[in-house]
Order: C-alpha cells, then structure tokens, then sequence
C-alpha cells in the first residue's frame, strides 16, 4: 500500500512540475502577460516585465521544470525496473 502511494505522489509531482513548466515556457510571450493585474497595479514595472529578456529567463525556468519532470520519471522507471528485477542497489 506505501509503494502505491509513493508510486502515485511521485506521477503526481512529475505531473504538477510538467504543467507548471508549460505555463512558464508558453504565458510570457500570450497575451495574458501584457493584461495582467500587476502591469495595471504597478505600472513601474511594465518595462521589466515586458521585456524580452525576463520573458526569456521564465521561459527557462519553465524548460528547467520539464527538465525536472522528465528526470524524475526516467528515475522512477529505472528504479521501478531494478526493483521488479529483484536487484536492490542499482549502479
């Protein structure tokens, strides 16, 4: 039953970390970005906001969460396959 839970917190965050990574890589360069609350709360921030490179740098925290997502599964599938192998210290 733990293994089970373990197995499905662990889709579950490669899931939440794939998710949050295309929201990051896609919504700087969407027009949401440009209507946003904060623009129209703090208008000394549009020219940093808007710019390409702070767009560029969330994009890359973006490719760093797929980054992350798709480790954390190939991980999980080779711990998974040392482990219905019967071997329990993988190198």
């Amino acid at each position: 039953m733990l293994i089970k839970r373990g197995k499905q917190f662990l889709l579950l965050y490669v899931l939440v970390l794939f998710e949050i990574g295309i929201f990051l890589l896609f919504v700087p360069w969407s027009g949401f970005w440009e209507r946003n609350y904060f623009l129209q709360a703090y208008p000394t921030l549009t020219s940093i906001v808007l710019s390409p490179t702070f767009r560029g740098a969330v994009c890359g925290l973006g490719f760093g969460n797929i980054y992350l997502a798709v480790l954390e599964l190939f991980n999980f599938i080779r711990r998974h396959r040392s482990v219905s192998q019967g071997v329990l210290n993988p190198k």
